[in-house]
């Protein structure tokens, strides 16, 4: 999966909506009305410095995979929302110990999720603002990635196979109406997802992180 492309796209694709709603007339609907459905994308990197006991971020080769997701939800009162979405996100980590695997050049190795999660959001919309509140699950198809004994790039070659793990995420987000039933905005979201590959991970560890998001959503 060419991850730094998806995102260009999906960068090209929030420019293109801006643009063409940017003197478009007022909402004829907003996110707070009843049972309204909607669908949403975004992208976005992770803004804190990830670290547990094992493992700590890093930058390393360039910048991490990042994060980006589809969604659709729909309104089940005047202010919850619930929401499902596919969604892709990892990081960059050092383990700790710096135990150097055999097969591998150091200690760095990436962690990337793709999965499914579920969300109930509270929502609150006065004029042009929209502020929501959300919190969920999911589960992920997880795999890891280790840097090539030669080249010191990041390979899948003599890695474990892919794992499923649960994740738990919450989030904080406020969007403003940019045009008729387009919604542009900022969101923070942590997720926590416990991820064990052995001595990849040095067992059991927290890969989650915090992420700023930008989204566009459509009612």
């Amino acid at each position: 999966m060419n991850t730094q492309n998806l995102i260009g796209r999906l960068l090209a694709l929030n420019l293109l909506a801006f643009s063409a709603v940017l003197y478009a007339d007022g909402p004829t609907s907003t996110p707070s009305d009843p049972w309204i459905s909607y669908s949403y994308l975004y992208f976005g990197n992770n803004i804190g410095n990830t670290s547990s006991s094992k493992l700590e971020s890093v930058n390393y080769k360039g910048t991490a995979p990042g994060e980006w997701g589809v969604g659709i939800g729909r309104y089940v009162t005047d202010t919850i929302s619930l929401e499902g979405a596919l969604e892709y996100w990892g990081e960059r980590f050092e383990r700790k110990d710096g135990t150097v695997l055999p097969g591998t050049k150091n200690s760095i190795i990436q962690v990337t999720n793709m999965g499914l999660s579920a969300s109930a959001v509270y929502n609150y919309t006065r004029h042009s603002f929209h502020v929501h509140l959300g919190a969920g699950a999911g589960y992920f198809s997880t795999e890891v990635l280790v840097t090539d004994p030669d080249s010191g790039l990041l390979t899948k070659n003599n890695t474990p196979s892919d794992k499923w793990f649960p994740e738990y995420h919450a989030g904080l987000g406020i969007d403003y109406c940019v045009g008729k039933e387009v919604w542009i905005g900022i969101e923070v979201k942590h997720r926590i997802l416990y991820a064990d590959f052995g001595p990849y991970t040095d067992g059991r560890t927290n890969v989650g992180g915090t992420f700023l998001l930008f989204a566009v959503t459509f009612l």
